[in-house]
């Protein structure tokens, strides 16, 4: 799933964290989002997150 995220979902800055945050919408069968976090400059996954509502207003769209 890591993999797909990382290639499909839509690419974030995160300047509270400083990490690019990759965010695939309905990324499950459950309807749920999922969001990978990772490092901007090593490009190594740092957080792995299932939910809703995982865009926050900080992100900003890259």
């Amino acid at each position: 799933m890591v993999e797909i995220g990382l290639s499909k979902g839509v690419r974030y800055f995160d300047p509270k964290n400083d990490t690019f945050n990759y965010v695939l919408k309905n990324g499950f069968g459950s309807g749920k989002d999922l969001l990978i976090g990772t490092n901007k400059i090593t490009g190594k996954v740092t957080t792995v997150l299932r939910g809703n509502n995982l865009i926050k207003q900080r992100f900003i769209s890259q």
